[in-house]
């Protein structure tokens, strides 16, 4: 499966021809709850965190670990498997980090990444946010069960607007970020298109050929071939039993075009949020229209009937080598495109929490 959901050069090399030895700073900390223990320093990749350094703590809680970044890029800290703290590095940096080992995602500050701490400041806004919401409607099911749901869509579209406008500003201070590539998840690829090519002209003076620059470049290309607003070209693709189903037949319907496939990971674990949207949207006038990135009709068939999908499936099963997805722009799955009754596409690439919200309005249009 393909993955997307982030180096800088110098002059200095110029001023002498005698080998240049690199000077290694240190990720130093203090944990609570954390004596005697293992700390993994890790590098995240599209394959899998790569080990880059480790080391035990004292009694104390005290360790000392070689900053090893070699270029900028996300890395990682952890204490176990469920207890991370999340950094940006570009080596160089002297950091101390301070934390809770039981709960680090939670609970950790660094000092030393700029980065990093402005990595921190959306992640922690984004929880802050989150628990306050989850709050409000824990409170409010309880005394109105008959009226959750439409609170729970406006808290979701609440809590969607802030996020929005707390990247907007965030990103405008950190246009040479790396992590203002974080931010733009909370964008809406609409109304702050401008946003996302100003933040990629930025992004490559200031960063060059960095890959997740380069990814965030593909999306952004992507966006100016198939904008919001543009017809959806036509599909028409076989399904499992043979039968050609065409994506214009469906007019007249408001459809997701859900592109997965048996072998995508992440597919199969949003298919049961994928099924609770079609039965609850479905008699409103939605369809789902399924194309598969599948090479293998056995494998496409089985998940189809392991995972309980009743929608539309259609597939080349070339894979990657989809004419249809190759038309559309597609370099990673799962990948969502809604498209109106008339055939217009109306958001593109959506986390699910959005694809919802922007079904119920474009529903109601």
């Amino acid at each position: 499966m393909k993955a997307s959901i982030l180096f800088f050069t110098t002059a200095a090399l110029l001023i002498s021809c005698s080998p240049q030895k690199k000077e290694l700073t240190t990720i130093t900390g203090q944990l609570q709850n954390a004596a005697n223990i293992n700390i993994y320093f890790e590098k995240i990749t599209a394959d899998g965190d790569i080990p880059v350094d480790s080391a035990t703590t004292d009694g104390d809680g005290n360790f000392t670990l070689i900053n090893r970044a070699d270029e900028l890029d996300y890395y990682l800290l952890r204490t176990g498997n469920q207890s991370v703290a999340y950094l940006i590095l570009k080596g160089g940096e002297t950091l101390t980090i301070k934390g809770d080992a039981n709960n680090m995602e939670q609970t950790y500050e660094v000092k030393g990444s700029e980065d990093t701490r402005v990595l921190l400041q959306l992640k922690r806004f984004d929880t802050h946010l989150s628990d306050s919401m989850n709050r409000i409607y824990s409170a409010f099911r309880e005394e109105n069960p008959f009226q959750k749901d439409s609170v729970g869509a406006l808290l979701q579209q609440q809590y969607l607007s802030t996020m929005r406008d707390f990247a907007i500003n965030l990103i405008r201070q950190n246009f040479s970020s790396m992590v203002s590539l974080s931010a733009t998840k909370y964008l809406d690829k609409q109304k702050d298109f401008s946003l996302f090519v100003m933040l990629n002209d930025s992004l490559h003076q200031a960063l060059g050929d960095n890959r997740y620059v380069n990814v965030f470049s593909k999306q952004v290309e992507d966006m100016k071939r198939l904008p919001v607003g543009s017809m959806a070209p036509e599909i028409k693709l076989p399904s499992p039993e043979g039968k050609e189903i065409a994506l214009s037949s469906l007019k007249g319907k408001v459809v997701v075009i859900d592109f997965w496939a048996s072998w995508c990971g992440p597919c199969r674990r949003e298919m049961p949020e994928m099924i609770e949207l079609y039965k609850n949207f479905k008699n409103l006038g939605l369809e789902i229209y399924g194309v598969s990135l599948d090479d293998n009709i056995d494998a496409w068939k089985t998940a189809i009937a392991s995972d309980h999908i009743t929608w539309i499936q259609v597939s080349e099963l070339k894979k990657w080598d989809s004419k249809v997805a190759l038309e559309y722009g597609i370099e990673e799955i799962p990948q969502t495109i809604l498209i109106d009754r008339e055939g217009k596409i109306v958001a593109k690439g959506l986390p699910f929490g959005e694809l919802q919200v922007k079904l119920q309005e474009v529903l109601r249009m």
